[in-house]
C-alpha cells in the first residue's frame, strides 16, 4: 500500500491502515484526514530537500555563517531556526540562503578602486590615409 499508518495502542498492539480505514478509526473526517495527509507530505518534501542539500554541501561558506550568526538580530524576517540551522552548519531553504547571502554581500561590500580611464589615442584623418595607403 502506498501510504499506510500504523498506530499502536498502550498495549503495544500495531495496527495497519489505510487513509479511508485511518480516518474511521480516529474519529476524523475524510477532508480533515486529506488536509493531515498533504500536511505531512509538505513535511517529508522539506525533509528530502533538506536532505538532498546536505549531501551537495550547500550550505552557507564560514565567513558568511561567521556574519550571519554575529548580526541576525539585524535581519528579524529570516525563520526564528534559521540561527540554529546556520550554527550547526545546515544548510537552509534555498530563498532564505539567498537572501542572507545577498544581504552578506550588501553588508561587506567594499568597492573597488577605481583606476583612472586613459583615452584611447585617436587617429586624425592623415594617420588614416597613411594606414591604407598601401591597400
Amino acid at each position: 500500500m502506498k501510504h499506510q499508518y500504523v498506530l499502536q495502542n498502550e498495549d503495544g498492539k500495531l495496527i495497519k491502515l489505510g487513509i479511508t480505514h485511518f480516518a474511521d478509526h480516529i474519529g476524523i473526517p475524510e477532508a480533515v484526514m486529506r488536509q493531515l495527509q498533504t500536511q505531512i507530505h509538505h513535511l517529508d518534501f522539506g525533509l528530502d530537500e533538506l536532505l538532498q542539500r546536505i549531501r551537495r554541501h550547500a550550505g552557507l561558506n564560514s565567513e558568511m555563517r561567521a556574519w550571519f550568526i554575529d548580526n541576525h538580530t539585524a535581519y528579524p524576517d529570516f525563520p526564528i531556526d534559521a540561527v540554529d540551522f546556520v550554527s550547526n552548519e545546515l544548510p537552509l531553504e534555498k530563498d532564505v540562503q539567498a537572501e542572507i547571502v545577498r544581504q552578506y554581500k550588501k553588508a561587506t561590500y567594499v568597492p573597488k578602486e577605481r583606476q583612472p580611464r586613459r583615452k584611447k589615442p585617436k587617429l586624425n584623418k592623415a594617420a588614416w590615409q597613411e594606414l591604407f595607403r598601401d591597400i
